[in-house]
């Protein structure tokens, strides 16, 4: 994505477009991974108070 959003071509007038779909696209993606890293820090926290109770 940051390869794509780097290229000078896609801030053209003519590639408005898919520059606005890639912008919507990152967003999406660091959404998805701000919630994945959310989970994992859950489960981390969890096993480590699993180990607690060992």
């Amino acid at each position: 994505m940051e390869e794509l959003l780097s290229d000078p071509l896609v801030y053209e007038e003519t590639a408005r477009e898919k520059l606005k779909e890639l912008l919507t696209r990152q967003t999406e993606l660091k959404r998805q991974v701000s919630e994945a890293e959310e989970v994992w820090m859950e489960a981390l926290e969890a096993i480590e108070n699993a180990e607690i109770d060992l």
